[in-house]
């Protein structure tokens, strides 16, 4: 057999010369196959490999995947005839291209650079050999003359589905709602038990850690419990009774081994906002007060209940991370007013939150600091003292009294320092000293120092709350807020150390497991609980692996409330003040995240901003809700007015990118790529289409630049796009109509598979030509550079849409036999 054409070329012997005449296809430089980028269409085979130049430019298709690439290559190394001739018919294509038409079935497409090539010819037919082939695809005879070839013809999208569905017909979409898929599963109560199924999987390596954890966060609780029970304005003994039982009831009902739940001082501030509105003099009418605070966390609970029976645990997703900050960081500021009086021994008038009650109140310190009870304040200050000592040498912090090798008496915590395995419980070391100290120096009677005074030993009583209906007309619009808080704050905290930790967390499962645990402890004389992120971290720190560590913080806590709380009696204010002021350090430090949001998100410092200054102003519950408002309105601005790009064809690749961010990104010469990046609804519709005819070319004015550089198609980026709505369906039939009476394509692609059912659905193919959507951007340009130049782009393709044709046919004939049969070809064509 005589040599093929172009076998003996230099080209040709140099590429045999480069690879080896032994050598395989997989020893070549390969390019991963194209396939759809939608996961959701499965294709039935694998298109094969292929080979190109270490650097190719654009286009090119394979009409049949049957052509054997290893035949073309062995033709360029040995100088064989491959099988099946490659015929090409050459043109001028987009942006210096030329594009290569198959000549027949059995045939591959591409694209080369000739630099000045004849004017375009369709007609004109030529054939190439398989050394010839060889020779584009791997010896180009120059840097500007690169091939790709893509193993597979041109898909439109329905085009894809008809060829690799199972029947040959496009699937139905599936209904938007089964009616029993949508209901909610009907769960048992042992499902509602997450204990059933960690607690047979205990291992004994985990009861070291389990222990460790549950007695330190037990002795932590203590001065906590008490420090939270006076913020909550009712008598320090509930913030123990608190402390008991709220452990327990979450270590059985939540998912989360490393959330701490008990007492938490944004909630504790919120339950004594009720208490102070409702309970005229609650520091005398004790018992009133707790059942105000009990009434609290009742409803607090049912209304999580509610909300886990309604599903919508997914709700806290909604409170941004700026929001969350900016809300919690001014929440600090109201919590450390509170605590003014105590801590300066000052009587301090209650001001309403909602006229800047907390900037009053600070107002009002700095002007009588002169009637500071001395002793009160040098308490509370030597106990911040102490407990910010006790933290830094937790941390790795080292005093060196004969310097250390840097000549330092001291070492500050790093990164890179050792921290204490078991840390020194500061709280508890403060509480302690606080009391010996008051005990022995007989504090209240000689200076006037505050003292917590009575504190009962015992069993908390079994009490229902009676003042439900006060609570409900009074401070339904607090309750409502403290139940949103406390989950969201529990919620952020689980999810943290999920992520952290590498386990799930149930959402839903975690609000029935804090509703039901705050129901619960509100028949024994408590107050609201959330998560608190301080024992959260002492949990991770300390090992814990289980729910289980809460066993051992019961036992302590019931240790304290029979045998050691009337010793507490003695312990002045002061130092329960100072707990709860160094408890909020990490809130105050949030206070940085404005630097960070400077730096990387203007809207998320706005949100932070007005979420901070609205809570320090109006008051929690008001800073509460216009936080929310604020964001929610920052999400529809930025749905309403998105980014858009125009995207370019980055050379030597099938890749497309926005312009106004990669340099080597250019225009396809007649073509405009658009890019929307929102789903498409009746607050957008119209800002995308103005962006649209301005960004591509306008077909309701002349525009000057139609006439020195033509725009033939517009394809829509599809792929951020993941819904839309009537109105978006309409304007894109109303776009395509436009464009085509000035004889302009409009294409789709990446449109994915929920999108797409939307459209069928809405019978969108039916409006718009079924082959203008396609599966990638690539294949809108490569149909767009081979019919630009011959097409009517008002009537539909007979070729790229045979498939879908053939599909209408069978289901016209299905829906309405006696109008198809009468009408024929015509009703077929008007359909299409």
């Amino acid at each position: 057999m005589s040599d093929p054409a172009g076998a003996s070329d230099p080209a040709s012997r140099d590429a045999g010369a480069q690879f080896g005449s032994t050598a395989s296809l997989s020893s070549l430089p390969l390019r991963e196959p194209l396939v759809d980028p939608d996961p959701d269409l499965p294709l039935s085979s694998t298109p094969p490999p292929v080979a190109t130049h270490m650097n190719p430019v654009l286009y090119g298709a394979y009409d049949d995947q049957s052509v054997d690439l290893e035949s073309v290559y062995s033709a360029a190394t040995s100088g064989s005839q491959a099988p099946t001739p490659l015929r090409v018919a050459r043109h001028r294509g987009g942006n210096g291209t030329t594009l290569a038409e198959n000549g027949s079935e059995s045939s591959a497409a591409a694209v080369r650079d000739d630099g000045d090539a004849p004017a375009p010819n369709p007609n004109e037919k030529e054939s190439l050999d398989a050394a010839q082939a060889a020779r584009l695809v791997f010896n180009p005879t120059s840097d500007d003359e690169r091939v790709v070839l893509l193993p597979r013809p041109i898909f439109s999208e329905e085009d894809f589905i008809l060829k690799h569905s199972s029947d040959g017909f496009l699937p139905e979409p599936e209904p938007m709602c089964q009616p029993k898929a949508c209901l909610p599963n009907a769960n048992t109560f042992w499902g509602r038990l997450p204990i059933i199924k960690w607690l047979p999987h205990y291992r004994k390596a985990y009861l070291t850690g389990d222990l460790v954890a549950g007695f330190t966060i037990g002795i932590m609780l203590i001065p906590q419990g008490l420090a939270y029970a006076i913020l909550s304005e009712i008598p320090p003994i509930a913030g123990l009774y608190s402390s008991l039982l709220v452990p327990v009831m979450y270590m059985i009902f939540g998912t989360c081994p490393h959330l701490s739940l008990g007492t938490f001082a944004l909630t504790s501030l919120l339950s004594g906002k009720v208490v102070q509105s409702l309970v005229e003099d609650h520091l005398v009418n004790t018992d009133l007060a707790i059942k105000v605070a009990s009434s609290v966390a009742l409803l607090v609970g049912v209304f999580q209940l509610i909300l886990f029976v309604a599903k919508l645990g997914f709700l806290s997703v909604y409170l941004s991370p700026p929001f969350v900050s900016g809300f919690t960081t001014a929440s600090a500021f109201a919590i450390a007013s509170s605590q003014m009086k105590s801590f300066f021994g000052i009587s301090v008038p209650r001001y309403p939150e909602e006229q800047a009650g907390v900037l009053q109140t600070y107002g009002y310190i700095i002007a009588h600091l002169n009637e500071t009870n001395a002793a009160t304040f040098i308490i509370g200050f030597i106990g911040c003292v102490l407990l910010y000592v006790i933290r830094i040498f937790n941390e790795g912090g080292r005093f060196h009294p004969m310097r250390n090798a840097n000549g330092k008496f001291f070492t500050w915590p790093s990164p890179t320092t050792k921290k204490l395995r078991i840390p020194i419980p500061g709280e508890l070391v403060v509480v302690v000293l606080g009391t010996v100290v008051s005990y022995a120096g007989n504090l209240e009677e000689k200076y006037g120092v505050k003292v917590v005074s009575s504190i009962p030993s015992g069993l908390p009583p079994f009490q229902v709350p009676t003042e439900v209906g006060t609570v409900l007309s009074g401070a339904i619009g607090d309750v409502i807020t403290i139940a949103i808080v406390s989950f969201a704050i529990s919620a952020s905290i689980s999810k943290t150390f999920a992520s952290r930790h590498q386990y799930s967390v149930d959402q839903n499962q975690e609000l029935f497991a804090i509703g039901l645990s705050n129901t619960f402890a509100s028949f024994f004389s408590t107050f609201v609980s959330a998560g608190s992120l301080s024992r959260s971290v002492l949990l991770s720190a300390l090992g814990a692996r289980t729910q289980l560590h809460a066993v051992v913080t019961f036992l302590v806590m019931l240790l304290v409330l029979l045998v050691l709380a009337p010793l507490f009696e003695p312990l002045p204010n002061a130092i329960l003040a100072a707990v709860i002021i160094m408890a909020l350090r990490g809130l105050f430090r949030q206070l940085w995240h404005i630097r960070d949001y400077w730096r990387w998100n203007k809207k998320d410092l706005a949100i932070w901003v007005v979420t901070f200054i609205a809570t320090l102003v109006f008051g929690i519950t008001l800073g509460l809700a216009i936080g929310v408002g604020f964001s929610v309105l920052m999400v529809l601005y930025a749905t309403a007015r998105p980014y858009f790009a125009i995207v370019g064809h980055i050379a030597g690749t099938e890749l497309y990118r926005d312009k106004s961010r990669v340099k080597d990104a250019v225009d396809v010469k007649g073509i405009k790529i658009f890019r929307f990046h929102a789903r498409l609804y009746f607050a957008n519709i119209d800002y995308f289409k103005s962006m649209l005819y301005a960004s591509t070319v306008n077909p309701m004015v002349k525009d000057e630049r139609q006439d020195d550089d033509p725009v033939h198609t517009v394809i829509l980026d599809c792929s951020p796009i993941n819904d839309v709505d009537t109105a978006a369906i309409n304007t894109l039939v109303k776009i395509s109509e436009e464009y085509s009476a000035r004889n302009i394509r409009f294409l789709l692609a990446y449109v994915r598979g929920p999108l797409r059912d939307l459209f069928t659905r809405a019978k969108f193919a039916d409006r718009v030509q079924r082959q203008n959507i396609f599966v990638s951007v690539h294949d809108a340009v490569l149909f767009a550079l081979r019919h630009h130049a011959t097409e009517d782009y008002t009537r539909p393709d007979p070729n790229i849409s045979q498939l879908s044709q053939e599909h209408l046919s069978k289901m016209r004939m299905r829906e309405d036999p006696e109008k198809h049969d009468s009408e024929g070809r015509k009703y077929l064509e008007t359909v299409v």
